[in-house]
């Protein structure tokens, strides 16, 4: 799976150089134009080794997210976003995440733990690739993917984890004014299997999240 991000990544900037001549391109701007903040919050589901245990309403946590990026031409954009949330599921009773205090009726226990996650993403312009170039289009569809670091952790707890991870999802942004959007955005990311400190059933773990923001174009 982690092969189909990066042969997508690929993918993106060769559709650049495609389409190079159908979309127009304006002047290279100074390094001080284009820049853009975002803000969201949203939803969190983590699938990790014995989270199906849980029921799905259990496993939905909160997820909150930061951004800032930068528009390099009509097409790409680089984006550095850090998020953070608590992710929730079911495991065994030695698992270091374990809350010993809740238990279900099938014999497994509630696994909490917060998690923070800071990346680099790439930001596809699809819907300027696609020809919709008006200036003042409402909605604009945007697929992206990025690498990054993930933390596990949880208070009290002297187990912690660090990891390279890898995300892809699919931006969506409607206009609200000349310089703010309203966005929505789904995304996958997958970790390494023993990121919530529990092995045996996966060969890597991930987490979904849907969020939904303000962007504000500096």
């Amino acid at each position: 799976m982690k092969k189909a991000f990066f042969t997508l990544l690929i993918a993106l900037f060769s559709c650049s150089v495609i389409t190079a001549q159908t979309v127009s391109v304006p002047a290279k701007e100074s390094f001080k134009g284009n820049w853009f903040i975002s803000a969201g919050a949203g939803a969190l589901v983590y699938v990790g080794e014995s989270d199906d245990k849980a029921s799905f309403s259990d496993r939905i946590a909160p997820n909150y997210e930061f951004s800032i990026g930068k528009w390099v031409d009509p097409l790409f954009a680089f984006r550095l976003q850090l998020s953070g949330f608590s992710a929730k599921g079911a495991t065994g009773s030695g698992a270091p995440y374990v809350d010993l205090n809740n238990r279900f009726d099938n014999g497994y226990y509630a696994e909490t733990f917060d998690v923070t996650y800071l990346h680099l993403d790439l930001l596809f312009n699809f819907s300027a690739w696609a020809g919709w170039a008006r200036e003042k289009r409402f909605v604009e569809f945007m697929p992206m993917v990025g690498v990054g670091w993930a933390h596990s952790s949880k208070s009290g707890v002297d187990f912690n984890n660090d990891n390279a991870a890898v995300t892809g999802g699919l931006l969506t942004k409607f206009r609200i004014s000349k310089s703010v959007d309203f966005n929505i955005e789904l995304k996958g990311t997958l970790v390494n299997e023993n990121f919530d400190g529990v092995t045996g059933r996966r060969n890597g773990e991930g987490m979904a999240t849907v969020t939904a923001g303000i962007s504000v174009k500096l």
